[in-house]
């Protein structure tokens, strides 16, 4: 077997009488990778209560799992075996000032790299770190809100392979942050229970991976072939997403409850989840594949002088209106489900074979653009340039802040991707949006097209339009196919009660209810084609 494919797992059966609710009582499962195993040996087991217990090893690779050994039984006593007095006093005073010292000689380490060294990295331009703002304490609040209820209701689960395994050393406050992580799985029973397979779960023998289609923001992205997936489809062209051999324990856990998210949403405009492989290695998320790549670089590949041109005319009216509305219907049934992206740009949303434009899958998608990395989570960059003024000053988000990024979508679909705000730094634009300022007004913009972006930037967010207000406004122009496939033609969306449009005249009207504020209103007939 490669080196490189090599994995070692330890098994440790656990005493029920011993971990009371402190920790879980079925066996834990650790995945010793290459890298560390190289570098340490194996694994060290410190830190374990009173009782017995055994231990055995087995490889894993990509070509399945390897056979255990035999188990090895050891036993560690309790504290009532041990002579008490000084020698108890001693052996627990020891520990607690080895660690002391351990958390010291790190942060010492740490500053004084830092003051010896600068750190130069290539990030992403379209995001910009929170921690590099100057405006005070409105991006802490920004921040924090991002990461507490960012994905909606997510599955407490995760694969036995999210091993409980840090990053290599990378600066005291990461290490930090790491094995807070690590110390919070060990004393959660519930993070800590193994993913359990459902009606998603795809046995791996029936997927063969293809090619790879590039980064994504946890692994490698492939496409690849499903057998047995859709009914009377022999195979599946499928997108595999992957999760980065190297990623944190919290990146683990991100990667699977991301995709447990998925499992809720079936709507024609947003991609759908086919399934997942949660048995054995890598954890594989299988997407619908979307051959046409995200919209940014689909919008790109239409300028006249791109290399990459398949030879297809600049967008239209028509046609800029049709993805318009498909992006529309798609946040519409997301505003419907209460669920708020706070990431639509242009870059998310992907593009079918036929052209048609889904909401990318959240988080999972967004393209790197060959940086060197991208950072997420609560410290992880934040997209200014898309966001609404009262997210980059309160850190608030909701359906109507995601109208604001909507509006921003127009421009770049008009623009064919340009940058917006360009030629601003990000600490400007951060500035302009909060005193107030809006992109410019394009030139070549069709009218109805600017009046919807304006109408998008309104400061006062309860006076922006709703998604389905939206769609009222330019359904008439949607393509017939709209009808048939649209969340906004649906049942689900007709049932639920029309909510007035927002003028300028109800500037003290109370704020409408997250969920509520999708009402549906579709009457009469629709598209008159």
């Amino acid at each position: 077997m490669p080196a490189t494919m090599r994995r070692t797992q330890w098994v440790a059966a656990l005493p029920p009488s011993s971990l009371h609710a402190l920790c879980p009582t079925e066996a834990t499962v650790l995945c010793v990778s290459r890298l560390r195993y190289a570098k340490f040996g194996g694994v060290h087991l410190a830190l374990l209560p009173p009782g017995n217990y055994s231990a055995r090893v087995r490889a894993t690779s990509l070509a399945g799992n390897g056979s255990w050994t035999e188990s090895v039984a050891f036993y560690i006593p309790g504290s009532e075996e041990e002579d008490s007095g000084g020698l108890h006093v001693l052996l627990t005073v020891t520990p607690v000032g080895v660690m002391l010292l351990i958390i010291l000689a790190a942060l010492g380490f740490f500053y004084s790299r830092k003051r010896s060294s600068t750190l130069y990295a290539s990030v992403n331009p379209e995001y910009f770190s929170a921690s590099d703002s100057r405006s005070g304490g409105g991006w802490t609040g920004g921040v924090e809100k991002r990461q507490e209820g960012r994905r909606g209701k997510l599955q407490d689960t995760f694969s036995e392979q999210a091993a409980l395994e840090p990053e290599p050393f990378r600066g005291g406050e990461k290490w930090v942050e790491e094995w807070q992580t690590v110390v919070s799985l060990l004393c959660d029973p519930h993070l800590l229970s193994v993913y359990i397979p459902d009606e998603w779960e795809v046995p791996r023998e029936q997927i063969s991976i293809i090619r790879e289609l590039g980064q994504g923001s946890f692994g490698m992205v492939y496409e690849g072939l499903a057998q047995g997936l859709e009914a009377g489809e022999e195979t599946t062209p499928v997108a595999l997403k992957t999760v980065n051999e190297l990623a944190s324990p919290r990146e683990r856990i991100e990667f699977l409850k991301e995709a447990s998210v998925m499992k809720a949403f079936k709507c024609h405009h947003v991609v759908r989840l086919l399934g997942v492989v949660s048995q054995g290695q890598p954890t594989l998320v299988i997407m619908e594949l979307m051959t046409r790549g995200d919209l940014k670089s689909h919008l790109r590949s239409l300028r006249p002088e791109a290399e990459n041109n398949p030879g297809l005319p600049r967008p239209g009216l028509g046609d800029m209106i049709q993805m318009a509305g498909e992006i529309a219907d798609g946040m519409a049934y997301l505003a419907a489900n209460k669920f708020v992206h706070r990431d639509l740009a242009a870059r998310n949303c992907m593009v079918s074979q036929d052209f048609t434009v889904k909401i990318g899958d959240f988080g999972m998608t967004r393209d790197v653009y060959e940086t060197d990395y991208y950072r997420k989570g609560g410290k992880g960059l934040l997209p200014v340039r898309w966001m609404a003024p009262e997210s980059l000053k309160d850190g608030i988000f909701t359906t109507h802040s995601d109208v604001w990024s909507f509006g921003v979508v127009l421009w770049e679909i008009v623009t064919l991707a340009e940058q917006p705000y360009q030629g601003l730094s990000n600490e400007q634009v951060l500035k302009f949006v909060m005193d107030g300022g809006v992109l410019e007004e394009l030139e070549s913009c069709p009218l109805q097209l600017q009046e919807l972006m304006s109408r998008c930037w309104q400061q006062n967010p309860r006076l922006r339009p709703t998604f389905t207000h939206i769609l009222d406004s330019v359904r008439e122009e949607l393509r017939p196919s709209f009808r048939l496939l649209s969340f906004y033609y649906s049942p689900e969306c007709q049932g639920t009660q029309a909510s007035p449009l927002p003028t300028d005249a109800e500037p003290n009207s109370p704020p409408t209810p997250e969920g509520a504020s999708s009402g549906c209103s579709p009457q009469n007939g629709g598209p008159g084609h």
